[in-house]
């Protein structure tokens, strides 16, 4: 579990979090990530903490900008689908957010960037299409049942249904 300083104590909620997040300050250099965070970008908090964003994955040109803007205009971002590349080579897709973070909430944190993989995002929209397609089948089987069961205007001796 990442070991954190004690002046981000506030932020231990963050530890059970399944997004990966990162605090990051005005040099963007990492003051904390969470477990979620190793594991996605596949370091360690030791190794990580008080290191360049950059010495941790690269961000795109995209997430650059945001984090850039985040810095100098206090601005947020999200962006889906951004792409990041781990410093072992690896690429990963992830919806990402930057939130800039007031100074009292964390001295010397400017930025949180929170990261989900999309695969998480595109499994569940999967699973919600799924459970349309089986409440649609199951409506088409009930329907058919009932018309099996029931014929419409069918009378085996040739005669017209009363």
């Amino acid at each position: 579990m990442a070991t954190m300083n004690a002046s981000y104590a506030s932020f231990a909620g963050l530890d059970l979090l399944a997004s990966a997040v990162l605090l990051i300050d005005d040099g963007l250099l990492v003051r904390y990530i969470n477990p979620a965070g190793e594991n996605l970008l596949a370091v360690s908090s030791r190794v990580v903490e008080g290191r360049p964003l950059s010495a941790v994955c690269k961000p795109s040109l995209t997430l650059q900008t945001a984090l850039d803007n985040g810095l100098a205009n206090n601005w947020g971002y999200t962006g889906q689908n951004i792409e990041l590349q781990r410093i072992d080579g690896d690429k990963l897709n992830l919806n990402c957010t930057v939130s800039p973070l007031r100074p009292e909430i964390a001295a010397g944190v400017r930025l949180l960037l929170e990261l989900q993989p999309i695969q998480h995002h595109l499994a569940a929209t999967r699973e919600e299409r799924l459970i349309e397609q089986q409440q649609a089948n199951r409506e088409l089987i009930r329907n058919l049942a009932h018309e099996i069961k029931n014929p419409l205007g069918w009378n085996p001796w040739g005669g017209a249904v009363a």
